[in-house]
């Protein structure tokens, strides 16, 4: 995968722009490796940032903290870096856009919060939920799951599960959200 392949993609899809966030469907900073569009993508490995696929070029925007890390992370003539301190994703693209109600924006709507999706549709972007226009990233080996020994857990697996069945019965619930 990469930025020449996607930005030919944006036509074929009949989007304007694709925007990439950092985030898996967690929305947490606590980001995979291989869960990392952004650095997957550019090279830029910091913690924050948002990455705008367009047609003819990619636009990296990280904050701050990042100023000098994400242009020496990045290739220059494949993408442009703004601080956000300089201007925000939205500013941005007010100023570079001929009409902004007509431009479509593709977004993974599990990599987005309600509140940034919303805040795209109040600022008149027409916002398309295309979840899968990136590929997966994620390896085919499954995360390393195991069992706390007993001396961490401090009590064995059945007893929790016999615990909690309890309280569930008890209080007269169907079911518990972990």
């Amino acid at each position: 995968m990469n930025l020449a392949d996607l930005q030919k993609k944006l036509k074929t899809a009949r989007l304007d722009g694709y925007l990439v966030t950092r985030n898996n469907m967690f929305l947490g900073q606590d980001v995979r490796e291989d869960e990392n569009l952004i650095q997957e993508l550019t090279g830029f490995s910091g913690s924050d940032g948002l990455l705008l696929l367009l047609r003819n070029k990619a636009v990296l925007f990280a904050d701050g903290r990042y100023e000098l890390q994400a242009p020496a992370e990045t290739n220059p003539q494949d993408v442009e870096v703004f601080c956000t301190k300089q201007t925000s994703f939205l500013s941005w693209l007010k100023q570079n856009t001929h009409d902004l109600k007509r431009f479509r924006l593709g977004i993974n709507p599990w990599c987005h919060s309600a509140e940034m999706t919303d805040n795209l549709k109040v600022n008149n972007l027409e916002v398309i939920f295309v979840p899968d226009f990136l590929p997966p990233l994620l390896s085919s080996t499954p995360a390393n799951v195991f069992e706390h020994h007993l001396e961490f857990s401090g009590e064995d697996v059945s007893d929790k599960i016999k615990r909690l069945t309890q309280v569930l019965e008890d209080s007269d619930t169907d079911g518990i959200f972990l």
